[in-house]
């Protein structure tokens, strides 16, 4: 399921940065018809998308958190619930509806988390960008 998911990530990141890239080819013909090299832009380019990557996974660690709590809490009730109407021993009734769940993300998760993050945003990269090599800041520019 987590390749699944991943090879998911990087299609979708991909297709992303493809549209980014068709929005700012302007921008990317005026910066290549000042002499600006196309190896630095590159680096701007995955640095931008490097930043969104690691603000994208610090915001999903703790919405993701909260998420997890709340919806671990309703399973949790919902199936003490349905095991509460069959037993008859109020005792173990009391002990069981008494626990509850905590969600905790160790930080072992959270560096796999950014790793496999990181890579994903740096394999599915390059090959958009590479469309940059191919711009001719002359021809982007007179079509403008």
């Amino acid at each position: 399921m987590v390749t699944v998911v991943l090879i998911a990530g990087a299609v979708i990141l991909f297709l992303i940065v493809m549209l980014n890239l068709r929005g700012r080819s302007f921008e990317i013909g005026v910066l290549l018809s000042m002499g600006e090299r196309r190896r630095r832009i590159i680096a701007q380019m995955m640095l931008e998308i490097l930043v969104s990557v690691l603000l994208a996974f610090s915001l999903s660690v703790f919405t993701g958190r909260l998420a997890a709590q709340q919806i671990g809490s309703t399973l949790y009730s919902a199936q003490t619930q349905a095991a509460d109407a069959g037993w008859d021993n109020q005792k173990e009734k009391a002990q069981t509806s008494a626990a509850e769940i905590h969600v905790e993300v160790g930080s072992k998760d959270l560096a796999a988390l950014y790793v496999s993050g990181v890579l994903l945003a740096l394999l599915s990269s390059p090959v958009p960008l590479t469309f940059v090599m191919r711009y001719r800041p002359k021809e982007i520019i007179s079509n403008r």
